[in-house]
């Protein structure tokens, strides 16, 4: 539960990522984990991981804002992660080895580019090859 009390927050939660997250901006917004009943208020530039259990951290305001301004911001972020994020954005599938989905990434890229745009920059780094299958992602070595 997220009880608001005059602010300006982001809030990350969906059903195929590990932990909900919550990043605060300015004001302030008391968390309560729904597990433990756990309770946390943030600061502003600070953010929490909650799942099972709740962690707070310093956030990267620039990454976890940068949807706001159109872009992707990936800072040493793992594969799957930057996958599931580009999945829910074009509305596609991937199908990633477990072995791969670790590898981390670092780069910017602009919402507006295309699926093919966006796969193309992160199989320049010739670490994987990306195949788009009608709504389909493939990753490969």
């Amino acid at each position: 539960m997220i009880q608001v009390l005059g602010t300006t927050f982001n809030v990350n939660a969906y059903a195929n990522e590990p932990d909900d997250c919550t990043t605060l901006v300015e004001g302030s917004v008391r968390l309560i984990a729904a597990h433990s009943g756990k309770s946390e208020l943030l600061k502003p530039g600070q953010q929490a991981l909650v799942g099972k259990n709740m962690q707070l951290s310093e956030a990267d305001m620039q990454q976890n804002l940068a949807w706001i301004n159109g872009y992707f911001i990936f800072r040493r972020e793992e594969l799957g992660s930057i996958l599931r994020k580009i999945a829910r954005w074009y509305d596609v599938t991937v199908e990633c080895p477990p072995e791969l989905s670790t590898m981390k990434f670092t780069g910017k890229v602009s919402r507006s580019q295309s699926l093919s745009a966006v796969t193309e920059m992160i199989a320049s780094i010739d670490k994987v090859k990306l195949e788009i299958k009608e709504r389909r992602i493939i990753v490969k070595k």
